[in-house]
């Protein structure tokens, strides 16, 4: 059983469509609160959250955004910063 209350994916062009089916049921199983997909190629941040078996989308972020993303809402992230690194 996961004991962690997000989980981030960096995605690529050839894992996309596994992070979005296989890997988010097996999250929902194991009870992971909320989970990143983090996509470089279009710059973007989807926010998800686990509420009962089901992921609800709560953010989509991009390009030079600043954010504050749950479940770290209190810290704000420079989106610039990670499409540079």
């Amino acid at each position: 059983m996961f004991s962690c209350s997000l989980q981030l994916q960096h995605g690529s062009a050839s894992s996309s469509r596994l992070d979005r089916m296989s890997k988010k049921r097996v999250y929902a199983r194991n009870g992971v609160g909320h989970l990143w997909l983090v996509d470089p190629m279009a710059q973007t941040l989807e926010v998800l959250r686990l509420t009962g078996e089901f992921w609800q989308e709560i953010a989509v972020y991009g390009g030079n955004e600043r954010v504050r993303a749950q479940p770290f809402d209190a810290v704000e992230s420079d989106l610039a910063a990670w499409w540079d690194a």
